[in-house]
């Protein structure tokens, strides 16, 4: 399903207000004067809020928040202020949440804002594995524990973040995607990068006729519109344990450094969790630190170090590294 951020500032928006209005009764909380609530929401002049909407024009969920600022005699800082947050129940747990997050803390950086601040009860955990750490210190006024996320990057490593991703899907590996994953896995720096040997076209026809086969497998092909332009797979989904195997994640060299990979793989993540999966493994080599960053960052850790034999029989230095969902 195709997904669209809609940037509001004006919250006599019918769409925001049904999301809204919904939110609050999911919540419990009654309020008498709707409109008067609303309209308070436009007089503060510094409320956005980000809508998504799927390609029906339905609403998935919300996110408003506040460019604000902290100050004293001497110092002042800007900050974003995540005010109010809600995925319709139907579409939770797959992913549109943490893209409303980043979504707004990309806006916050590109406006100056380098630390987002928000108060949690029942969602903590959410935002603690998207970096975000209980401040101590920090009272709020709702009595709610204090978060806070230190938000690294440029304005423009920010704004190219969002660029990149925006048009990214996830779909299945199907049959007619034998000839890309020839031509990525064939791909001189792919090889060199992975320690793959050459392979032909039929080699990946018969290996995605054994995936559709085995239960045990599940492959992805990422696509940049229309274009595909990566592959990630994992398998171990019928071991014992609940723990699942990431046994590749590659982009065309022309996507690398983009944050796409980030991205996928915390998509995947999620859709494993949901699952019921309570971890997920995977192994790359100990020189490769790009990679290595990108796993870090969505919440992996190193295990173990060891010497294996890969697929071109050269031995190479690995680390495993391990997420726990």
């Amino acid at each position: 399903m195709a997904v669209k951020p809609v940037l509001l500032s004006d919250f006599t928006d019918s769409r925001f207000q049904t999301a809204f209005q919904t939110y609050f009764t999911e919540l419990g909380i009654s309020i008498r004067g709707w409109d008067g609530l609303f309209q308070e929401m436009n007089g503060e002049g510094n409320n956005l809020a980000y809508l998504l909407l799927d390609d029906e024009g339905g609403t998935l969920g919300f996110l408003q928040f506040q460019l604000t600022g902290f100050s004293n005699w001497f110092f002042e800082e800007s900050v974003g202020f995540i005010r109010e947050f809600w995925i319709d129940p139907a579409h939770r747990r797959q992913g549109y949440g943490r893209m409303l997050l980043h979504l707004t803390e990309t806006y916050f950086v590109e406006h100056g804002a380098h630390r987002a601040v928000l108060t949690a009860d029942d969602a903590l955990a959410f935002y603690l594995a998207n970096g975000y750490s209980i401040a101590p210190g920090v009272r709020a006024k709702n009595k709610m524990d204090a978060l806070v996320k230190n938000l690294l990057g440029s304005k423009e490593s920010a704004a190219k973040f969002r660029e990149h991703w925006k048009n990214i899907t996830i779909k299945e590996v199907t049959a007619p995607d034998a000839e890309f994953l020839s031509r990525l896995m064939n791909d001189p720096s792919v090889m060199k990068a992975l320690h793959e040997p050459p392979t032909q076209k039929s080699d990946w026809m018969e290996a995605v006729r054994a995936w559709k086969e085995d239960d045990d497998e599940a492959g992805y092909i990422i696509f940049d519109g229309a274009v595909p332009i990566g592959w990630f797979a994992v398998n171990g989904l019928l071991t014992d344990g609940r723990k699942a195997f990431l046994k590749m994640a590659v982009l065309l060299p022309a996507y690398q450094g983009k944050h796409i990979g980030r991205y996928v793989l915390s998509q995947i993540l999620e859709r494993l969790k949901v699952k019921g999966y309570q971890s997920v493994i995977l192994f790359t080599d100990q020189d490769n630190f790009a990679a290595q960053k990108c796993y870090a960052n969505c919440g992996f850790k190193i295990t173990d170090a060891l010497i294996e034999e890969m697929p071109d029989h050269t031995m190479v230095a690995r680390c495993k590294m391990e997420c726990r969902l």
